[in-house]
């Protein structure tokens, strides 16, 4: 997975089609489209992703300006975990964290 940073210090995770439809389809986790000019979009339905999907467009995992570590397994990026008792997952090698562990 590739993490995008913008002008304003923003980082984004890119992620591919099918775990943006596995991630919509099966998690809490918000999923935003990435356009060309800089701007990006909240992915509410079904039909934002399989448009944004039919134009080849980024998708991506908000990150926020100071991201979490890497994952101390495999040096990925860390996305909010979608499972309550944990702060942190890796979706590279589907491991969860909590905040001291890292």
């Amino acid at each position: 997975m590739k993490v995008r940073k913008t002008e304003d210090g923003f980082h984004w995770l890119i992620v591919d089609e099918q775990l943006a439809v596995s991630l919509f389809n099966e998690s809490n986790i918000e999923l935003y489209a990435l356009y060309d000019d800089g701007s990006e979009a909240l992915i509410e339905t079904k039909e934002d992703l399989e448009s944004h999907i039919e134009v080849s467009g980024s998708m991506a995992i908000a990150l926020g300006f100071n991201p979490a570590e890497s994952c101390p397994r495999c040096d990925s990026p860390l996305i909010p975990s979608c499972i309550a008792e944990y702060d942190w997952q890796c979706l590279s090698c589907d491991e969860d964290f909590y905040e001291v562990e890292l």
